[in-house]
């Protein structure tokens, strides 16, 4: 039985995700086991998870998966550097993974290898470090373009959003076997959320399963208008000094930020308002959100030692049962599981503090929920 790891959001699950495990299985066999990593609470882009974390690992058992893991965080909320090499060490530190599973719009694996062997190179690294040093304030993307350009003599390609997190995936993986996918159109997250947004019932239809649909219907979900109030209000009193403390933000980036704030109506406008060529709006968003979660600068520091069982069927019951012998990855069925190791204890509580904050959001109080067994 080969073991396939696809690295996920699924924010929301929608039909082009169906067809990726379907693809998976047609590739390697139907006795494949596939783990979905999945990021908890918060996600990349910066934000809460339109679902909570176990209402998204219950679509996706029903769909196709066999095993939901989560990237826990503050590697879930990151660039794609950094998301990545969190993901990655989770998966190979399971010590049981053949495969990665991920989506490109160039299906070219050898030039995207190509890329992602000179971005983990030491001169690579050593390029990046004297960058950062004499440019403090770029963003990291554009500190990646300037040591590339260095360490090469070339611009970094222009890569599309799936390539570039390819590359990120490439750049960490030492032990497991890239299986790269084409990535097709017509199906996306972003369009699920935007007919969510736009209150667009038929269009979220044709994108998403039935039971993502319903999920979005009954389920507790983030409340907009208490995530607006709540983050304007904190970026008005939050001094800018501090702001810079916290991750994915620095004193030009949060000065930008409060002084935007200033003529700002909705959050949205200070988004717009601040991202520019050396600041995407995604790290914008993070930067906002990781203030409001106080995740310190430098997070995520190291690699993550943990990942909690979302939900698993029986074939993904027998894979932990292998992991449980080779894995230099604490998997957490229960806290309990945590309490035994100190630092694990205290990246399992980072976490699970963020998780109450989403259920807060989620007009909730936080409840402790067992894996999805199925």
């Amino acid at each position: 039985m080969k073991t396939i790891g696809i690295i996920c959001e699924y924010n929301p699950f929608h039909n082009g995700h169906r067809i990726q495990l379907d693809a998976v299985r047609e590739r390697l066999g139907e006795d494949t086991c596939i783990i979905s990593l999945m990021s908890g609470s918060f996600v990349e882009r910066g934000g809460p998870a339109v679902l909570s974390k176990y209402d998204r690992a219950e679509i996706a058992l029903n769909q196709g998966a066999d095993l939901v893991l989560e990237l826990p965080f503050p590697w879930c909320m990151s660039g794609a550097d950094r998301f990545a090499a969190g993901a990655i060490e989770i998966l190979e530190g399971l010590g049981c993974v053949d495969y990665l599973a991920f989506g490109s719009e160039s299906a070219d694996v050898s030039s995207l290898r190509q890329i992602a062997d000179v971005i983990a190179s030491s001169a690579f690294d050593r390029a990046v470090g004297e960058v950062a040093n004499n440019s403090p304030n770029l963003s990291y993307a554009a500190i990646r373009e300037q040591a590339y350009l260095a360490v090469t003599g070339e611009e970094l390609p222009k890569l599309k959003a799936n390539d570039l997190l390819g590359v990120a995936y490439l750049s960490h993986l030492k032990q497991i076997e890239p299986l790269v996918l084409r990535r097709l159109p017509g199906f996306s997250a972003t369009k699920a959320r935007r007919a969510m947004g736009e209150g667009d019932d038929d269009a979220l239809v044709m994108q998403v399963p039935v039971l993502t649909h319903e999920k979005l219907q009954t389920s507790s979900r983030p409340i907009s208008e208490r995530i607006e109030g709540a983050l304007l209000t904190h970026l008005m009193l939050m001094p800018a000094d501090e702001m810079a403390t916290y991750a994915e933000c620095n004193t030009e980036l949060a000065g930008r930020i409060k002084s935007v704030l200033r003529k700002a109506a909705t959050l949205q406008d200070v988004i717009d308002g601040v991202t520019s060529k050396h600041y995407t709006a995604a790290r914008v968003r993070r930067a906002i959100w990781h203030s409001y979660l106080r995740t310190p600068a430098g997070a995520p520091m190291g690699l993550p030692q943990t990942t909690t069982l979302l939900a698993s069927n029986e074939k993904g019951r027998a894979l932990l049962r292998t992991a449980s012998k080779t894995s230099r990855i604490t998997v957490i069925t229960r806290p309990s599981n945590a309490v035994f190791n100190a630092a694990v204890a205290a990246e399992y509580a980072f976490s699970d503090e963020r998780d109450r904050v989403y259920d807060r959001l989620c007009g909730k109080i936080s409840e402790k929920k067992p894996p999805i067994i199925k």
